[in-house]
């Protein structure tokens, strides 16, 4: 069956609804700046690609739950629309974040640990190389506050200009707190996996996990760097 909306506020839910599933298809492209170093580039696609899955998790979850509201709203079934699109985006949106995560809890045969393992042996790959990347940011992040307090102390830019000239770390110290974040709902999966497996599953589950949490420290303590030097500044 069809759902048409009647009313000029049950159209308006059915876009807001679309609106939704366009901005989650766009919310995490992001194109190469050449005013950022490589490292900054490389961190920032890679965590949108992280970041795209959860928003077409979002979006796919607006979509059912903007429907379900029409269907199911009586007579105000406008509001009902946007109301189950809200909760549907919420509900999508960490169903995207389990996909993204790779989420590896519900694993029991042997073919699903082995499967298991190899996704999360790329998984604890990416975050090893998230955390060299967050290092080298935080490297540079330091380096360019050396060479803009020069400038300032030489009286070269006023300190509003210096200021300006690290802010756009802040994107980057988002970022790593986003990937510390996620590698740490990582971890709490693989122990768990261990728990459940047996032998050389168990203490391949169990070394993943040591990865992870190696990188995981390694990206927290670029970020609390890069704070430390944002607040200073």
């Amino acid at each position: 069956m069809i759902l048409r909306p009647k009313s000029a506020r049950s159209r308006l839910a059915v876009l807001a609804v679309a609106a939704s599933l366009s901005l989650s298809a766009c919310a995490s492209q992001t194109a190469y700046d050449p005013g950022l170093s490589p490292a900054q580039n490389q961190l920032r696609q890679s965590n949108a690609r992280f970041n795209q899955t959860i928003a077409e998790g979002a979006g796919a979850g607006a979509l059912i739950g903007g429907l379900a509201g029409l269907a199911l709203g009586g007579r105000n079934r406008g509001q009902a629309a946007l109301i189950g699109a809200g909760a549907g985006a919420a509900l999508g949106a960490g169903t995207g974040y389990l996909v993204a995560r790779n989420n590896l809890s519900r694993s029991s045969t042997e073919t699903e640990f082995r499967s298991a393992i190899q996704q999360a042996g790329s998984e604890a790959e990416t975050y090893r190389r998230s955390a060299a990347l967050s290092r080298q940011v935080a490297d540079d992040a330091d380096a360019d506050a050396r060479r803009l307090r020069g400038q300032m102390q030489a009286g070269q830019i006023s300190r509003d200009q210096y200021r300006a000239g690290l802010q756009k770390y802040q994107v980057d110290l988002d970022s790593m707190n986003k990937q510390s974040q996620a590698a740490r709902e990582t971890q709490v999966n693989l122990r768990q996996n261990a728990s459940v497996a047996a032998g050389a599953d168990r203490a391949q589950f169990t070394r993943l996990s040591s990865d992870v949490a190696a990188s995981e420290q390694q990206t927290q303590s670029a970020a609390s760097r890069l704070s430390r030097l944002l607040a200073a500044s």
